[in-house]
């Protein structure tokens, strides 16, 4: 087993949570040198959600919604997001092998990935899509050890996007809240309650009303969540909690 069991049940822990992948990023690092994790999965229609993204290098997340947004038809990957077997599948793709400028400028070259690693399993009528990045290529053994990891890691990418789904029913602000703890789980109870009220719309002196507190108190709390995960406004925050 390339992931102790300590490790592994961090991985549960996180599922559902904002920290999955780093986590799982993590357990890639130690397992097989790897710098950037990407998970996926896509729908009937062949769009692309981002389930996780973590990395070593700049922004993995812009990498990722890029990637989701305009690179996957481009990928010479992309085809395994397709697929419908039973098994897992793997294949792994090298830096020089893909020929679109721009892809390969903003995905492989700027954060200097030499390899991708990628591995694909279909799933309740979901297919998902695992990638591991590295900076250097490492030995083909290493391939076994990222395949047992993805093999854990699946079941657990599936459960993260159930729960991520089990919040359909809540009212709008509830449903902000959830997903915000979630996602950013170093805010104040009162922080949450501040920004997913800016997030449905409402100005500083509608939610000082709504919480019993004054539009001051309201500023102070919005600007503590931000300066908290570096945001620059409450679309950048949005961006990363609609899935």
């Amino acid at each position: 087993m390339v992931v102790g069991s300590v490790l592994y049940e961090a991985l549960i822990d996180a599922t559902g949570t904002g920290a999955l992948a780093d986590v799982l990023l993590s357990a890639a690092d130690q397992a097989a040198g790897v710098d950037e994790i990407f998970g996926y999965w896509l729908d009937e229609r062949g769009r692309v959600f981002v389930i996780v993204s973590s990395g070593h290098v700049g922004s993995s997340q812009s990498r990722a919604d890029r990637y989701a947004s305009q690179y996957h038809a481009l990928d010479p990957l992309a085809g395994m997001a397709h697929y419908h077997g039973k098994d897992m599948r793997m294949a792994r793709l090298a830096a020089s092998d893909v020929h679109h400028s721009a892809y390969r400028r903003e995905c492989y070259d700027h954060p200097g990935f030499a390899e991708k690693i990628a591995f694909a399993r279909a799933r309740g009528g979901r297919n998902f899509v695992l990638n591991f990045y590295r900076r250097k290529e490492q030995p083909v053994s290493s391939l076994d050890t990222l395949s047992e990891l993805a093999e854990l890691a699946f079941p657990l990418l599936r459960k993260h996007v159930d729960l991520a789904r089990d919040d359909t029913d809540l009212p709008i602000v509830a449903k902000l809240e959830q997903r915000l703890t979630n996602t950013y789980p170093l805010l104040s109870r009162r922080e949450r309650e501040v920004c997913a009220r800016t997030l449905t719309g409402m100005t500083a002196e509608a939610i000082g009303i709504d919480l019993s507190v004054s539009e001051t108190t309201v500023l102070t709390y919005r600007r503590r969540a931000y300066e908290r995960y570096n945001l620059s406004n409450s679309q950048e925050m949005l961006g990363r909690i609609l899935f």
